[in-house]
């Protein structure tokens, strides 16, 4: 085959990534969610999530696959990456995370097949970190950051502004700030912030004032060095004037003497509301009804004539409540004893609705506040009270707004797609394409040999991968040459999302706990996970030579923690011909990482086998401990010690749970969060495991 005209074909099989700019002006909260399991993580475990397809219900048809990815966002590298199936708006999922990454911190970013197609679909964008930091005291931060983020996108000189603002910093501890706006020498006004430093200030810009702002401790003052938005001379301003039940102000205000501009409601591609506003040297308060609102985030856009987007903001319109409670035999148990609660989940009179949740137990120091969101608050508010409405209203104005470029896919029906060659040339005829892995299925080319792999085909156990070869004779005269739109846009991802700045976590010093829990890279494992027991295998069965593991049995089975013939999870899944597993070989040894090979002879690559595609992987399923049926020999010290993902309650809108603590003691929190058909919901619940 030439080699000048693969290179030139491989050029048109790469996806056509558009890179759409978000402007700043606007604020943008992600269409999807993954509840984590917690947000401090070690080596040698999983992040366990469930994804949930926001602000569509459960009408979301269309969305058929959840990709998930890890990124280290200070080295833009892309160190881990998986799809997973979704069904409904729903899908569960984990990532391993392998000893070889390093302690820091990494964004988790989700998107489905939507958003590779051009659905305008914004990602979920998570933090977490990965191994122990100390905490240190935020004044001895060598860099202070402030955020800032004017409410309508843009500070017009003369008008009246709110402006909400984020202090963060390499390695401030979790803390309120005070502060002081300055114009040149004089204060202008002053702030206090929340516990995660988000803050609001409300004055009047004027084009020549030289703005910076002043924290001010409990002994000294510091001036943040950090560029204030611009003033502009002329343009439209927008603020939201009040929020209720039933109705909407807004005061909107142009810098022409007169003009016209047009006032946008949606959410989503969901047309709420439409008016157009003519300005004739006074400003417009515009009164919406929103009685007929579907409960939610909306997004409030003022066009220009030109149909440019020239301001706007989200708001979040209350709905009927959903009560959800978490209720426990008790709230203080022992080590390796069993837990049984209840959950229930109900509208306020009492009926039921569809609910799909998940529910995690979790030792309390590895939910970082300032990492760990709330699905009610990511996608839909709080409810309850005026400091929820404002903590609600502040959010929208930060955590909201996505000031970096999302790339877009190009159009097209599959994500995985190629061209079958015969002897370096064009076909001339259709061939029919074998896809090999967990089972057999077969696709066709068109005329030309131009194929799509549909994502229902590559479902596969973690770990698997497809093979691709074309079912017919002769198959050394053909070439396959594949692409997939995920891998640009992952690798776009990756440039693209900004390093993350918070506080630090509480180091895990173990003075509540009657073990501690082990640094990266220690010798006891980080879960327990036995469904039932097994008949350990026979010595002599197996042989691991040289970083290779050798089968003779064909009784292999890997723990939910990556290690092969585990000693103390005496259930798993099947191991994957040449997956990467740790392996220890005799008792109180190191865990060491080995290729594994099936007991079977190991084959040469079948001939037929041309090229092999990322499988749409299963997740792992997170096995209840049962102490009744095996004691595990070694110290269980995992910070995960229940996870239950997709679960639905019954017609009472009851939903029963059971799992074993296991020998770390402390605080442990369990935290619920789910989607209705009215949005999200969400419920804690804490307990206590004594020595």
């Amino acid at each position: 085959m030439p080699v000048k005209f693969v290179f030139y074909f491989f050029l048109l099989l790469l996806p056509g990534i558009n890179v759409r700019a978000q402007s700043s002006s606007l604020f943008e909260a992600s269409d999807i969610y993954l509840h984590l399991d917690k947000t401090v993580y070690s080596n040698n475990e999983n992040i366990w999530f469930t994804g949930y397809s926001l602000n569509n219900g459960f009408d979301t048809a269309d969305r058929h696959s959840l990709y998930v990815l890890l990124i280290d966002p200070v080295g833009k590298k892309l160190v881990l990456s998986d799809r997973f199936p979704l069904s409904d708006g729903v899908g569960k999922g984990n990532l391993f995370i392998p000893d070889s990454l390093e302690a820091g911190d990494y964004s988790l970013v989700a998107y489905t097949n939507a958003f590779l197609h051009g659905g305008g679909e914004r990602p979920f964008i998570g933090n977490i970190v990965l191994g122990a930091r100390q905490r240190t005291s935020w004044w001895t931060d060598t860099v202070i950051r402030i955020a800032y983020f004017p409410e309508g996108g843009s500070l017009v000189r003369g008008r009246v502004c709110r402006m909400d603002l984020q202090v963060t910093g390499d390695r401030v501890v979790e803390r309120s700030y005070h502060g002081i706006l300055f114009s040149g020498q004089d204060s202008v006004s002053e702030f206090e912030t929340d516990k995660w430093g988000r803050g609001t200030v409300f004055f009047i810009p004027q084009q020549d004032g030289h703005y910076h702002v002043v924290l001010d401790s409990t002994n000294s003052k510091r001036q943040v060095a950090q560029d204030f938005p611009p003033v502009r001379s002329s343009g439209y301003s927008l603020q939201l004037v009040r929020l209720s039940g039933d109705g909407l102000r807004l005061g909107i205000h142009s810098s022409d003497s007169v003009s016209t501009c047009f006032l946008r409601v949606q959410r989503g591609a969901l047309p709420l509301y439409s008016a157009k506003l003519v300005f004739r040297g006074e400003g417009v308060l515009a009164d919406i009804d929103t009685r007929n609102f579907p409960p939610g985030k909306a997004r409030i856009c003022l066009l220009n004539k030109d149909s440019l987007v020239v301001a706007g903001r989200d708001v979040y319109f209350p709905g009927p409540g959903v009560s959800c409670s978490i209720r426990l035999d008790s709230l203080s148990y022992h080590t390796r004893s069993r837990v049984t609660g209840h959950v229930h989940i109900a509208d306020p009179d009492g009926s039921a609705q569809k609910v799909v949740f998940s529910l995690a137990a979790v030792y309390t120091k590895q939910l970082d506040t300032m990492r760990f969101i709330n699905i009610s608050g990511r996608s839909f508010g709080m409810s309850g009270g005026n400091e929820a409405g404002h903590a609600t209203g502040r959010f929208l104005l930060t955590d909201c707004w996505e000031d970096f470029h999302l790339p877009q896919g190009p159009s097209g029906d599959e994500d995985d797609y190629g061209r079958v060659l015969r002897n370096g040339k064009q076909l001339e005829k259709p061939e029919q394409i074998l896809l090999t892995g967990e089972g057999l299925a077969i696709v066709s080319t068109d005329s030309s040999g131009a194929f799509e792999l549909p994502h229902g085909v590559l479902l596969a156990r973690p770990g698997v991968k497809i093979g691709v070869s074309v079912a017919g004779t002769d198959p050394e005269k053909y070439a396959i040459l594949l692409a997939n739109r995920y891998d640009s846009v992952n690798r776009l991802l990756a440039r693209f999302v900004r390093p993350v700045v918070f506080v630090a976590r509480p180091d895990l010093s173990g003075r509540e706990t009657s073990a501690t829990p082990p640094a990266p890279g220690a010798k006891l494992l980080q879960t327990v996970t036995v469904k039932s027991p097994r008949k350990a295998v026979l010595k002599g069965a197996f042989r691991a030579l040289d970083g290779e593991f050798q089968s003779t049995t064909c009784r292999d089975w890997v723990c939910e923690y990556n290690v092969l013939n585990c000693r103390c999870h005496l259930h798993g899944d099947v191991p994957v011909e040449g997956g990467l597993y740790l392996f220890q070989a005799r008792r109180g040894g190191d865990y060491k990482t080995v290729v594994y090979h099936s007991c079977s002879v190991r084959k040469k690559e079948d001939p037929l086998v041309i090229k092999k595609v990322a499988a749409v992987h299963q997740g792992k399923e997170f096995y209840a401990t049962d102490y009744r049926e095996f004691n595990p020999p070694d110290p269980e010290i995992h910070t995960t010690v229940f996870w239950a993902p997709l679960n639905s309650p019954d017609e009472r809108g009851d939903f029963d749970f059971s799992f074993y603590t296991n020998d770390l003691a402390g605080e442990f929190t369990l935290v619920l969060q789910g989607m209705t058909e009215r949005g999200g919901v969400s419920a804690q619940a804490g307990f206590r495991v004594n020595p």
